[in-house]
């Protein structure tokens, strides 16, 4: 396994390492591996599926998007990049039968993992959304990467986009109490195409570390929120966060 990380070490971002990468991750995805349970939040925990060279402390613990706001039984949870499913289970957990978890991941190859978390896990308030967020509904080039997938200027693997606020109204969603958001720097197009889901939600808690044009993007995430009447706050917990709500 040390030869594929030399491999995507080497070889720079590009179509010809998409090209590389896909029939690699194909052949991983049908793979289960060592399932192994992890601690998420305090005394949650979850099952999880892993590659024998992962380093499964990396994957622990993802409560800090719970500081200022911890679901409760019967809430609506949003899960924008879901990734494996570490968010989703504990959110699941904590929402009960009587709430949902709304678990949006665009990468089909990160998605098949999230699918075999939610059956290891035994969850049953789970909807996948396997769509990318933006401020419209579109299809973008993508570049393929486990934990690093992201918007790419590769064309030979694309993904559909839609809007928060098309979700919003499809679901036939009334209120959400909690947002959760780390999407690779598309946080800001995903907020400009929520402005009604936004009048209906209570809290999130935004990963605004990535870079977009020079900038953190937690700056344009805060002017957002604020105007849609949100107190905001953004803080650095080994990454920065920008947490808002309406009850505070």
């Amino acid at each position: 396994m040390k030869i594929i990380s030399i491999f995507s070490k080497i070889i720079p971002e590009g179509s010809f390492k998409d090209t590389m990468r896909f029939p690699i991750y194909w052949f991983l995805n049908k793979l289960k591996f060592v399932k192994k349970e992890l601690i998420l939040h305090k005394n949650i925990k979850g099952y999880f599926y892993f590659y024998p060279w992962e380093k499964l402390h990396e994957y622990e613990n993802i409560g800090d998007y719970f500081n200022y706001y911890l679901p409760k039984k019967g809430d609506i949870v949003i899960d924008a990049g879901s990734f494996i499913g570490q968010f989703t289970v504990a959110a699941s957990r904590l929402v009960g039968d009587k709430g949902k978890v709304i678990a949006i991941e665009p990468d089909p190859f990160n998605r098949t993992n999230l699918k075999k978390t939610i059956k290891a896990n035994k969850l049953h308030n789970v909807i996948i959304i396997s769509k990318g967020l933006s401020d419209k509904q579109n299809n973008i080039g993508w570049s393929v990467g486990g934990i690093v997938s992201k918007r790419g200027k590769s064309k030979i693997f694309t993904i559909k986009t839609t809007t928060l606020d098309n979700i919003f109204e499809k679901l036939k969603l009334k209120n959400v109490e909690l947002i959760k958001m780390d999407i690779e720097g598309a946080e800001i197009e995903a907020m400009n195409g929520a402005k009604e889901l936004l009048k209906h939600t209570k809290n999130l808690a935004i990963a605004s570390y990535h870079i977009i044009k020079g900038k953190k993007t937690c700056f344009e995430i805060e002017k957002i929120l604020k105007k849609s009447n949100f107190r905001v706050k953004t803080i650095n917990i080994g990454q920065l966060i920008t947490f808002a709500g309406k009850e505070r």
